[in-house]
């Protein structure tokens, strides 16, 4: 067959054709791969039904040191078909009594879950009057159930921490809070797997630690594996020294 510069154009043009198809191709995978790795931080080892929580109750000892040295309880509940998120701690070190309590309203949990409408904390300090602080919370953006990212308040954010980790969060993360009249990013670094020996028994636990780009205080959550990843363990941190650290004494929880 006789070869012609129009035959010598076609296959030239036929392999500048697989050329680009195949670097489109490759392209993409690279794409696809990264992607992937960016969304990987939570492997969907539960869903989002399995994690959320219908009622719960946690009571801890607060330790300072090997010495008990008050108890706090941390609760989800639901009474009118309205939700709220409560905690308290009471605590006495040197004979100096310290006490804080802290509640979010839910009103949409069963819809959006973790979204907070009002936060209230009351907080008492030796030698200082009671203080008590409440806001709303300014919702900015629409929540669904695939836990897109609303602002939440000093203590939902650590339950929502919590349903990140159930659905297998296993790297850092950033969430947006909001105290008072400012918002800010709670900084949160995945710290691996730990068993423990708690007054409850043995535990394996995720450990999440928040750190603060202002100072040098730090805590540490650790979220048992085995009892619906509730907080099974708190310890705050300040220099590298631990202020105060509490252990579950009794869990219960229902879905």
């Amino acid at each position: 067959m006789k070869i012609t510069l129009a035959h010598c154009k076609l296959v030239l043009l036929c392999f500048f054709l697989l050329f680009i198809l195949t670097n489109k191709t490759i392209a993409n995978y690279v794409q696809a791969e990264q992607t992937s790795f960016a969304q990987g931080s939570i492997s969907n080892m539960h869903t989002l039904s399995d994690c959320r929580l219908g009622h719960y109750d946690v009571e801890y000892e607060v330790k300072d040191g090997e010495r008990k040295a008050g108890d706090a309880k941390r609760v989800l509940s639901s009474i009118d078909g309205v939700t709220s998120l409560y905690s308290r701690i009471d605590a006495s070190i040197a004979f100096l009594q310290f006490s804080q309590s802290e509640k979010s309203i839910l009103p949409n949990y069963q819809l959006k879950g973790l979204v907070p409408e009002e936060y209230t904390q009351v907080k008492k300090k030796p030698f200082k009057k009671v203080k008590t602080t409440s806001f709303s919370i300014l919702q900015t953006n629409s929540v669904d159930d695939d836990l897109s990212s609303p602002i939440f308040d000093p203590l939902t954010v650590y339950d929502h921490l919590r349903e990140l980790v159930c659905l297998g969060l296993r790297e850092d993360v950033e969430l947006k809070v909001q105290d008072g009249q400012n918002t800010e990013n709670f900084q949160f670094s995945f710290k691996g797997q730990e068993s423990l020996q708690l007054p409850i028994g043995s535990a394996d636990a995720i450990l999440m630690v928040r750190t603060r780009k202002t100072n040098s205080r730090e805590t540490s959550i650790w979220f048992d594996m085995n009892r619906q990843f509730l907080p099974i363990k708190i310890e705050q941190k300040n220099d590298g020294d631990a202020q105060a650290t509490l252990v579950a004494s009794s869990v219960k929880v229902d879905k």
